[in-house]
């Protein structure tokens, strides 16, 4: 059982790392480009390709972090992370409605709400990685 719980906790850091990386790397590189004519059409591709590894590593994330917390006995603080990880259904309205429309349309509001948006999922994945190491290090 210890074996699958290092299997677990392995998948569990790769797939953060991938997640907040690739929403980090998003921000730094893409993010000086946004006043480029061609910002929207590269954004758009390279945010459709996170997007369908990020919806494949989210239940992953989900799943290996109730295992693991369960698994060495952690509860309180799972609670509240399973929570904020919850609210990261903003990341499905942004990644399938807001992102995808205001594409299309090019519509100034709905991009800078996309932006408001994806600010907000990037803090909130922050947070569950802060809690993550209050779970294991303690205050």
């Amino acid at each position: 059982m210890k074996t699958l719980y290092l299997v677990s906790v392995f998948i569990h850091i790769i797939c953060a790392c991938i997640w907040l990386g690739g929403m980090f790397a998003l921000i730094i590189f893409f993010i000086p480009l946004r006043k480029e004519n061609y910002f929207l059409d590269i954004v758009n591709k390279v945010g459709n390709q996170f997007k369908m590894l990020g919806w494949f590593i989210l239940p992953l994330l989900l799943l290996t972090g109730i295992f693991n917390s369960f698994y060495r006995g952690f509860y309180t603080l799972t609670w509240l992370k399973i929570f904020l990880f919850l609210i990261i259904i903003i990341s499905a309205i942004h990644d399938f409605y807001i992102g995808p429309k205001a594409t299309l349309t090019g519509d100034k509001k709905l991009i800078k709400f996309s932006r408001i948006i994806g600010r907000i999922n990037f803090i909130l994945a922050i947070i569950m990685v802060l809690i993550g190491i209050f779970i294991i290090r303690g205050f």
